[in-house]
This record gives C-alpha cells, sequence and structure tokens, in this order.
C-alpha cells in the first residue's frame, strides 16, 4: 500500500523550532520510505521521521535529512503497531525567503496483518486440539501431562 505526503515548512523556520505533521498509517510493515527533496532547497531544509520518541528516518538519530534536488529512499521494515499507527514528521526550513516543501512516500506491506490473523487461528486451533486431547485421555483414564 502507497500512501503519500507532502510537507511544506515556511521560510525562517530553525532547526529548534521544526514543524511537526502527523501521518496516519495501517497497521503493519513499514517496507519502504522515500523522500524527494526538490532543487531549491540548497540544504537549508532537513526532515526527520518518528514514531513516539524513536527515530525511524534517519535510523534511532535525533539527526536530519537533508539535500538539493535528491531522492533519499530507506527500507526501515518497522513493524507499525496500530490500526492507524500516528507516525510524526518533523522538518525545518532555514531559507529566508522561499517555502518550501517535501514529498515522503511509504510503502506498508499489510500481508503481516494476516499473517498474524493466520497465526491467531492456527494457536486457537491447537488449544481446541489440546483440550480434546485432554478429555479424551480423562475418559480412558490415562495420566497425562498435557497442559492447557
Amino acid at each position: 500500500m502507497l500512501i503519500n505526503v507532502k510537507v511544506c515548512v515556511e521560510p525562517n523556520t530553525p532547526s529548534d523550532q521544526w514543524v511537526e505533521q502527523l501521518v496516519e498509517l495501517p497497521r503493519g510493515l513499514l517496507r519502504q520510505v522515500s523522500i524527494l527533496i526538490p532543487p531549491g532547497h540548497s540544504g537549508l531544509t532537513g526532515i526527520r521521521i518518528r514514531y513516539g520518541l524513536e527515530y525511524i528516518i534517519p535510523w534511532h538519530s535525533d539527526s536530519w535529512i537533508s539535500g538539493d534536488g535528491e531522492k533519499i529512499i530507506d527500507y526501515p521494515f518497522y513493524i507499525l503497531p496500530d490500526n492507524p499507527t500516528d507516525l510524526v514528521i518533523e522538518a525545518y526550513n532555514e531559507s529566508q525567503n522561499y517555502t518550501h516543501c517535501f514529498y515522503i512516500y511509504f510503502i506498508v506491506d499489510k500481508e503481516m496483518e494476516r499473517l498474524e490473523q493466520l497465526l491467531y487461528n492456527v494457536i486457537d486451533k491447537l488449544s481446541d486440539q489440546i483440550m480434546l486431547t485432554k478429555k479424551l485421555l480423562e475418559s480412558l483414564g490415562i495420566e497425562h501431562g498435557v497442559k492447557e
């Protein structure tokens, strides 16, 4: 699933007074994040992405991604635990004259959700089988070590 976000930052927004924009992503595996920094930023802007207090882009760092005419691609393979999961995009713009925008593309793999459901179903079926086996052994008068 592809989710795209545009983040624009007004001029004179220093790195110690960044702006924040919330993005809601579905539960799953955050497979890829692409950040487009268009020409003209001239290294005067920065961006980073976090979940709670944990920085995802750049990974486990409170530094910034900066550039000019760059396309940054990262593969964090980060589990998004909630539906939705709220990520925070932080950005600054130290240009004195121009608003600058970033374009962020998130690829979320929802297969994990299906695998998780399948696992719960298997566990449920195994629990049923354990209970049936225990009852069968009890009805036959056989001592067992089967635990619930």
